[in-house]
């Protein structure tokens, strides 16, 4: 699309100048998709070639009985890795979409961080994980989604286990805190760390540093989709710092204040208020 036009009329000239910035955006819309849809295909192929090799190898019998059941338990995993990142997808476009619902309500964070470590470790129990979780004393009530909010401490431990070393005890150490209006969730593993190169992008979507490509396969989402779950509860993820020995991420959320509306209210149904 191209608009060549010009007039002396000032309105008409930033009129044009904004359709040619639009054609322009647009176009560099377009190109992103292309290459987005080029990527996300070629890492939906890589797990179904594997599937259907595998399989395959176990019907014509080019394997022993004990190897074709080695061989259908690796074909089950990369299913499974194959259902993470078409959840990923989903997930994110229905995010960008906006058709993901995010909740504000009243949340105890201490309770619900403990709970999400008590079902993590259950969840990965055979990588006999340690996760501690150090708090202050005191109230930690944020204004958020609960449901949300374990996304995407889920999704950073997920990450920590796999930037641990194979021959590494999986150790985590989680601290709440508390600083003016935010309440921080910080999640320090200590695996191997994100390549200084790579620090800067790890929010982007579809992008994957050349380690996370060999160590575990996925669309490069994740990320991407927890920091926009974090910004859409009025709260923020970044990356604190990392090296070889490990790497930290902080998730902020806004802590919960009461009003005197709030505090008649509870008071009305026998709920305890504490500020």
């Amino acid at each position: 699309m191209s608009l060549d036009l010009n007039t002396r009329e000032r309105e008409i000239n930033e009129l044009v100048n904004s359709f040619r910035d639009m054609a322009t955006r647009l176009q560099q819309l377009e190109e992103w998709r292309t290459l987005s849809l080029a990527g996300v295909s070629h890492e939906l192929k890589t797990p179904v070639t594997s599937i259907k090799g595998l399989i395959m190898a176990v019907r014509d019998d080019v394997v022993s009985p004990e190897e074709g059941k080695e061989f259908l338990d690796i074909a089950l995993k990369e299913s499974e890795r194959m259902e993470r990142m078409v959840a990923d997808l989903l997930d994110y476009n229905a995010m960008c979409a906006g058709s993901v619902a995010v909740c504000r309500e009243r949340t105890d964070l201490k309770l619900l961080v403990g709970e999400i470590i008590y079902q993590w470790e259950i969840a990965y129990e055979d990588k006999m994980p340690e996760v501690q979780l150090h708090s202050p004393p005191g109230s930690f009530f944020t204004m958020g989604d609960a449901l949300r909010i374990q996304q995407i401490i889920v999704n950073l431990l997920n990450n920590a286990l796999h930037a641990t070393a194979p021959e590494q005890k999986v150790v985590f150490d989680i601290y709440l805190r508390a600083e003016g209006q935010m309440l921080f969730v910080d999640v320090q593993d200590y695996g191997t760390g994100i390549p200084a190169e790579d620090q800067p992008k790890i929010f982007e979507r579809f992008y994957r540093g050349e380690i996370k490509k060999r160590r575990n396969r996925g669309l490069g989402l994740g990320l991407t989709y927890s920091r926009l779950l974090a910004q859409e509860q009025g709260g923020e993820l970044c990356l604190v710092s990392s090296s070889p020995q490990g790497s930290k991420f902080s998730l902020s959320l806004p802590r919960w204040v009461a009003t005197q509306d709030t505090v008649v209210s509870e008071k009305a149904y026998g709920v305890a208020v504490k500020a």
